[in-house]
C-alpha cells in the first residue's frame, strides 16, 4: 500500500480457505522459532462465495483469545503498551462487523492511519468491473488509470502475464519476505522470525520507527 498510488481492496472475489484473508501469523512462544495463527472464525459458506459476503462467527470468543495470545508473547516488547491499547480498541469494536471484508478493511485503514499512509483506496466491488481472474485485475487497473500493477510474488502462480502486456500495464512483483531477510528489525521475543503480522513490528518498533523502517525498506 505504501508503494502504490492507488490501492484496491479486492473484496468481491471468491474467498479462498487457504489464504490469509481470515488469518495472520504471530510468534507463538517467546524464544521459539514457531509461528501461530490469529484466525477470525467464519460462518459456513458455499464454495466460491465472494469475500464481501463471508460472515464472521461471533458466537466464538475469538477476540479475547487473540488478545490473550498477543499478551503472552509480546508483553515485554518495548512498545507493547501503546500497540496493545490500539488492538484492544479494535477488538472491542469487532462485534460491530458482520462481514469479513468490512472487518479487514477497517483494520487496514486503522493501520495505515497509524503509519500516515496517504495512498488512495477503493473497493473493487465499487468499481463494477466484469471479468474473471487476470482479466478482472486488468479491468480494475484500467478503471483507476493504472499503468503499473504491484503484485505479491504469489500472483505468479495464477496470473496470466500476457494479459497485462496486451493491456499496456507493467507488472512488478514485490517479494516482501526476501526484502525483510536483508533488512531485519530487532524482535525482543527471540531470534529473527520472518513472515509475521505487522503487529509484531508495532510491538517491537513502535509506530514512528515502523514508518521509517517501511521507507527504508522501499529504497532497497
Amino acid at each position: 500500500m505504501y508503494k502504490a498510488d492507488h490501492f484496491i481492496f479486492l473484496d468481491d472475489v471468491p474467498y479462498s480457505k487457504g489464504s490469509f484473508t481470515a488469518r495472520t501469523f504471530y510468534r507463538k512462544y517467546i524464544d521459539k522459532q514457531e509461528k501461530g495463527y490469529l484466525t477470525v472464525p467464519l460462518q459456513r459458506c458455499s464454495l466460491g462465495t465472494p469475500i464481501n459476503q463471508i460472515l464472521i462467527d461471533h458466537s466464538q470468543k475469538w477476540s479475547q483469545y487473540q488478545l490473550n495470545q498477543l499478551y503472552n508473547t509480546y508483553r515485554a516488547a518495548p512498545y507493547f503498551e501503546p500497540g496493545f491499547q490500539h488492538i484492544q480498541h479494535w477488538m472491542a469494536v469487532a462485534p460491530k462487523f458482520d462481514k469479513l471484508a468490512d472487518w479487514n478493511i477497517y483494520l487496514l485503514n486503522e493501520i495505515r492511519a497509524l503509519l500516515d499512509i496517504k495512498t488512495v483506496t477503493t473497493r473493487s466491488s465499487d468499481l463494477k468491473a466484469v471479468g474473471r481472474q487476470t482479466e478482472y485485475l486488468v479491468k480494475l487497473i484500467r478503471q483507476v488509470g493504472g499503468k503499473t500493477y504491484l503484485s505479491g510474488v504469489g500472483g505468479k502462480k495464477y496470473q496470466d502475464e500476457t494479459l497485462f502486456e496486451k493491456a499496456g500495464i507493467s507488472l512488478q512483483y514485490i517479494n516482501s519476505y526476501v526484502q525483510l531477510e536483508s533488512s531485519t528489525y530487532t524482535q525482543t521475543q527471540g531470534d529473527w522470525l520472518n513472515g509475521l503480522s505487522m503487529l509484531d513490528a508495532f510491538f517491537n518498533l513502535g509506530a514512528d520507527a515502523l514508518r521509517q523502517f517501511i521507507v527504508t525498506l522501499d529504497r532497497h
